[in-house]
């Protein structure tokens, strides 16, 4: 959740992802990105490895994009260049480029729900996601032994 959005009373609930980074230990790494505090939009990662209290801050040189209030579980596989799901104007795609439509209209004059089309389908993180993804790949295939 871009917490720029919180402070400007755009978002109803406080995130409560920040939960899972305080409280007893416990048996896994948790791993947040978000912004660095509720008023930039800078984003940073907090880890707190498993068994442990301590949690890790690393900036990761990213910012929310300004129209972006939170990530779609939908969005994560996707880079912003993705070409059909991307943001990205150069990206090359024949069709339709869901990333980027933005429907206005009358409601229900659509087979689509509006709702589908204001959730977010592409990931403005994607690098951290896929370096994340090969790092644990690389972690838990070594413990497996292959």
């Amino acid at each position: 959740i871009n917490q720029m959005f919180q402070t400007e009373g755009l978002i109803r609930q406080p995130p409560v992802l920040d939960l899972l980074l305080s409280g007893p230990a416990r048996d896994y790494d948790v791993s947040i990105v978000g912004n660095r505090n509720a008023y930039t939009n800078s984003v940073v990662s907090r880890e707190r490895p498993a068994g442990s209290d301590k949690v890790i801050e690393s900036e990761l040189g990213m910012t929310w994009p300004p129209e972006v209030y939170s990530l779609s579980h939908v969005a994560l596989p996707f880079p912003p260049d993705d070409p059909l799901y991307g943001t990205d104007e150069k990206s090359e795609n024949p069709g339709l480029k869901l990333g980027r439509l933005a429907l206005r209209g009358e409601v229900r004059v659509t087979d689509v729900p509006s709702s589908a089309m204001t959730r977010l389908h592409w990931n403005p993180f994607h690098t951290y996601f896929i370096d994340e993804t090969k790092h644990f790949v690389r972690t838990h295939s070594n413990v497996a032994g292959n």
